[in-house]
């Protein structure tokens, strides 16, 4: 873990740069002796690691080579249980063999009954004190292999931890939560509570069935005690009698020098005659169980869920389930868009169904789940629970947890102000890194003076312009110039710099007064006539400003044209005259070469008219054009004073109901029928539908929804009216009613 830096104070921004150095020397020898959470080397303990009484939490898999608790090597105690185990396994054998031994010298020794009952008793004192035992071992090892405590007789108002086992009512049970019993209604196997707290470890045997009352017969005198008799056959095995009191603990044994490390590990498990075999070595003990069975119990209570099982083959392909309705995601609700029936949307982190199509019509608010337009398909999941208690330190946090800044910088050896610099704008802003060199700069510049009271170089007043760095000045003379030579200013004659020092042209910008320099130029003077606006005549006319009178310009005056050409301007904006081709010019005019207004196959080809192809001239040219919007007339509230439908006879029982047939149409039915869809997108058609015989109609071919939910009933006489539309790919139908 990080160790407290020692860092040096810095007071002074001047030769500090040592100083700066050794701190973040000393900063990373600390952070360097910190684990790191990415597991970057080096991340590994050199010396113990003292939690100082706190917990581990949320730890995987972990990999010990032995392990103590309370100063007992767990190893150890681990072997030794299953040592235990097996020993009791053999004494209850023997337990067994001594009942069976009794049960002969009984059938054996009619005349010594009493004798032969006292020890069948102490047979069956034997073999409960050998289940004592065994069940003694079997704490044990759970003590070594699982950390339980055998605490014996469940009594109330006693604290019981994790893994305590105890009895109750001949049953053991070991604790599945800690607690403290009586007030809790918790008794082992008859609280009302009890299966919380407490799950079975070994259930109480069935009681034997009573043996039949022997006669009573005449006391006789004790005879002398007989020779032993061969041991009999092994007589049938008893029925299992009732669980004997559990026996004292033994006093604990010394406690034995360490021995080797060793493992155990709990090999196999099978029911059968009681054996413990160690299949592997001493060393590395495998001890494969094989558990006496006793008679069938009743049925215990549920287990908890096991663990989930290796995936079975996959089984055969089922027969294809019926189609299932069909969705399309839209992604987040707008309501800007059109949604049809099934599609599916996202608002307020859940997932939302239209159940009718709709423009505008938001899902509701949680925690309502459906209205008119959408039904609720998946809710937002309910917040999950707090994270870790108090004391954690996360590394989703990155230290936000900390309860106090100031004392977890203090105990890391980052005070600000003491061990660590605080914030300063100037350092902030400084991007170069303090070097040796920089410090040597500072420290000759502080050598200079006090700048804070003798103040910082602004100019350089008194100083010789051959001392600054880029000037170079050899053998200096009056009227000499300094010239950049890319280097270096050098000085220079007017020659040397490319100035004439004789007479030279300037231009009008280089003189203060050029009209003023113009006036006195007695050449100038003598040529005012020329430079002055005389009066011209002729086409141009004027002594200021110059006139071309109207119609001064002949014909003759302008540029020649090429043979069959024209003025005029192609070139996009107002400007000069053009001359135009024929061809530029039958383009400007949307006339073709050659055309003739009057040829009908001419007029024709240009998508037109003649005035005798058409019947109401004078009505068409009064149509105002306003009306048509596009090449495909669009008319924009025209007067209808009648609108004729044409209407079409529907045949047969399975006819395609197509508006291009009719907007009304009749069908007297002939049989059961079902119709299919041929309508497109935003057409309709009126139906009159004649069932005189009471046929019926399956509609699911050609409507997708009823208004209502159902199809209407058809009436027997007259006609049923149903008006069908479709939108989008959904057909709608609506019942009209009945006429007669």
């Amino acid at each position: 873990m990080a160790k407290t830096a020692t860092l040096t104070t810095i007071v002074a921004g001047f030769a500090s740069a040592a100083a700066y150095n050794s701190n973040f020397a000393n900063l990373n020898t600390a952070l360097e002796n910190t684990l790191s959470l990415d597991g970057s080397t080096p991340n590994a303990m050199g010396a113990d690691f003292d939690l100082n009484s706190n917990n581990i939490i949320n730890g995987g898999t972990a990999a010990f080579s032995s392990v103590t608790v309370g100063g007992i090597d767990m190893t150890t105690q681990a072997a030794a249980a299953a040592a235990s185990a097996a020993a009791a396994l053999v004494s209850e054998n023997n337990a067994a063999t001594s009942e069976t031994n009794a049960s002969t010298s009984e059938a054996n020794a009619a005349t010594s009954e009493t004798n032969a009952g006292t020890s069948e008793t102490n047979a069956g004192t034997s073999e409960t004190n050998a289940a004592a035992s065994a069940a003694a071992a079997l704490v044990s090892e759970n003590n070594a292999l699982g950390a339980s405590t055998y605490q014996g007789a469940w009594v109330t108002a006693t604290a019981y931890s994790l893994n305590d086992i105890v009895t109750n009512n001949g049953t053991s049970y070991i604790c599945a939560t800690a607690h403290t019993s009586g007030a809790l209604d918790d008794e082992p196997g008859t609280g009302a509570v009890e299966g919380t707290y407490w799950d079975i470890l070994a259930s109480k045997g069935d009681t034997g069935a009573t043996g039949a009352t022997g006669a009573q017969g005449d006391a006789g005198a004790t005879g002398a005690t007989g020779p032993q008799g061969d041991q009999g056959d092994t007589g049938a095995t008893g029925a299992t009698g009732s669980t004997g009191a559990t026996g004292a603990a033994g006093a604990d044994g010394a406690d034995g020098s360490d021995g080797a490390a060793a493992t155990v590990t709990v090999g196999t498990v099978s029911a059968g005659t009681a054996a413990v075999v160690n299949s592997g070595t001493s060393a590395a003990a495998v001890l494969d169980f094989t558990l006496q069975t006793g008679d069938t119990g009743a049925t215990g209570d549920t287990g908890p869920q096991g663990i989930q099982g290796d995936a079975g083959a996959t089984g055969a392909t089922g027969a294809a389930g019926a189609d299932g309705a069909s969705f399309t995601w839209q992604g987040a609700y707008s309501g800007a868009t059109a949604y049809a029936l099934d599609d599916v949307v996202s608002n307020q982190a859940s997932s939302w169904i239209c159940v009718q199509a709709g423009t505008g019509n938001a899902p509701p608010t949680l925690p309502t789940e459906t209205n008119a337009f959408w039904e609720l398909a998946a809710k937002v999941g309910d917040t999950g629970p707090a994270g870790a208690g108090s004391g954690d330190m996360l590394k989703s946090e990155n230290l936000s947890g900390l309860a106090n800044y100031t004392t977890a910088r203090s105990n890391m050896g980052l005070t600000i102000g003491t061990d660590v610099q605080a914030y300063s704008a100037i350092l902030d802003g400084t991007t170069a890194s303090f070097t040796t060199a920089l410090k040597s700069n500072y420290d000759t510049a502080f050598g200079w003076g006090d700048h804070a009271s003798a103040g910082y170089l602004t100019d350089i007043t008194g100083q010789a312009t051959g001392s600054l760095s880029d000037v170079t000045i050899t053998s200096i003379a009056s009227g000499e110039i300094l010239k950049w030579n890319g280097s270096a200013w050098i000085n220079n004659t007017l020659a040397e710099a490319g100035i004439a020092a004789a007479s030279h042209t300037h231009t009008a910008s280089d003189v203060t007064d050029f009209d003023t320099e113009v006036s006195n130029n007695t050449d100038v003077a003598a040529n005012t006539a020329k430079v002055t606006n005389a009066t011209h005549t002729g086409d141009v006319t004027g002594s200021t400003t110059l006139t071309i009178a109207d119609e001064a310009v002949t014909l003759a005056k302008m540029a020649h044209m090429a043979t069959a050409s024209l003025l005029g301007r192609n070139t996009a904006a107002t400007g000069d005259v053009e001359v135009l081709s024929k061809a530029t010019a039958l383009s400007l005019l949307n006339v073709e070469d050659g055309a003739d207004v009057t040829d009908t196959t001419n007029v024709t080809a240009a998508g037109a008219l003649m005035d005798s192809e058409v019947t109401n001239l004078s009505d068409v040219k009064a149509i105002n054009q306003s009306l048509v919007t596009t090449a495909s007339p669009t008319f924009v509230q025209p007067t209808v004073k009648a609108v004729t439908e044409t209407r079409y006879a529907v045949s047969g029982t399975t006819p395609a109901i197509d508006p291009a047939n009719g907007g009304i149409q009749t069908w007297a039915l002939s049989g059961n029928s079902t119709p299919t869809d041929s309508l497109g997108d935003g057409e309709s058609v009126t139906l009159h539908i004649d069932d005189g015989t009471a046929y019926t109609i399956t509609w699911t071919s050609l409507v997708d929804e009823w208004i209502g939910g159902t199809a209407p009933t058809l009436a027997t006489t007259g006609y049923s009216v149903v008006e069908l539309w479709k939108v989008n790919t959904t057909v709608y139908g609506a019942g009209l009613g009945d006429l007669s």
